[in-house]
Parts: structure tokens; sequence; C-alpha cells
């Protein structure tokens, strides 16, 4: 038996959340805070928007957790700048911000929800000989709700893998290349067909 030298009065001190991946599918979530954050290397920055999710399809089973995404914007590598600033411009449209300068900006859009679909992906070779060998979450769509008096909703789906970046202790580990995909739109807008599946928040 050892004494901690103090007294821990667990009341006091908020629990660890589940970090656990979320499963695969569509959530509706609001965004709660944003940042544009410096790499640990000091060669590149991304925006890091926070979201707590509102809705899923899992009988609200992730209702309240909070998830993050990662846009990259600058980087040596110009391959990962051209997939992040696709994924970046998917993500405004979504919430109908067209243009922005600060991070602020994104908490006071007019619509700060949206929806965003979520895949689990399995860690590479790479990432498990670098220590990371549990399964994370990858966002592979983000769309704008749908709204009330059933307007037109849009669609921008980015599921390209990110390309092998300078990642140094305290980033995202670094995905597997792939072969450069042929130029498309930054981003194009497809209308949601009328037999899509409907979100449990749409009721």
């Amino acid at each position: 038996m050892a004494q901690l030298g103090r007294e821990f009065d667990a009341e006091s001190v908020e629990p660890q959340g589940d970090f656990s991946p979320l499963s695969t599918g569509w959530y509706l979530v609001e965004i709660i805070d944003s940042d544009y954050v410096e790499t640990a290397s000091g060669t590149g920055a991304y925006v890091e928007v926070t979201y707590e999710v509102i809705g899923d399809e899992y009988d609200g089973k992730y209702v309240g957790r909070q998830y993050w995404d990662r846009f990259n914007l600058e980087n040596e590598n110009s391959q990962a700048v051209e997939i992040g600033e696709r994924q970046f411009s998917a993500f405004l449209h979504a919430i109908k911000k067209m243009k922005v300068q600060d991070t602020d900006e994104l908490l006071e859009a007019d619509v700060p929800q949206l929806e965003i679909k979520v895949k689990v992906k399995s860690p590479s070779k790479k990432e498990i000989a670098a220590g990371y060998d549990e399964p994370k979450n990858q966002t592979v769509a983000w769309r704008a709700i749908e709204s009330p008096a059933g307007g037109q909703r849009y669609e921008v789906d980015e599921s390209s893998e990110e390309p092998e970046t300078n990642a140094d202790e305290g980033e995202e580990p670094a995905q597997k290349p792939k072969p450069k995909p042929k130029p498309k739109p930054a981003a194009k807008n497809k209308s949601k067909s009328a037999g899509s599946k409907k979100m449990p928040w749409q009721n």
C-alpha cells in the first residue's frame, strides 16, 4: 500500500471522455470551436474544427460526442494542400460560408450545423511501425442540412486519401501516398435525389 500524498476527489475532475472511433455513417454535427494550428515541424498549418454530435444513425449512441476535422492548408507537399483546399471548400459549402479570413468566422456562420459522413480507417503499416496501431476516423463528405421547407440539398463528396506529409511528433500520422488523381472541380454540388435515405434527425 502507498499513500497518494493527497486526497484525490474524482467529483472535482471531469472524467476522461470516449475517444474511440465513431461508427461509419452520417452524423448531424454543430461547430463548437475552430482554430488555425501550426504543425509541430513548423513547416505547415491546418484549420482544426471541433464538432459536437447532435444526431446519428445509431439511436443517439454518439450524441454529445466531440469530433475533429483538420483541413491541411499549408504544407510542403503541394498535393496535400490541393486535397486540403478541396475538403475545406466542401465544408464551407455545407455551412454556406463561401469566404473566410479568420477561423472565428466559422463559429459565426449563419448555418453552424451540417452533416458529415465518417468512415473508420485501419492504420497503415507505416502508422503501425510508428506506434499508431488503433483505427481512426476520416471524414469523407460534408453536406448542408436540408431546409425544413424542403429546399434543395447540396452534397460535396471528397473521399481522396491524404498523401504522405512531413509529419513529426504531435501531428496526425502520415497516410501512404497514392497516385495523384486527375484534376477535378474544386467543389461540385450535387442535388440530393428524391430516393435518398432519410436521416433520423429529419423526422
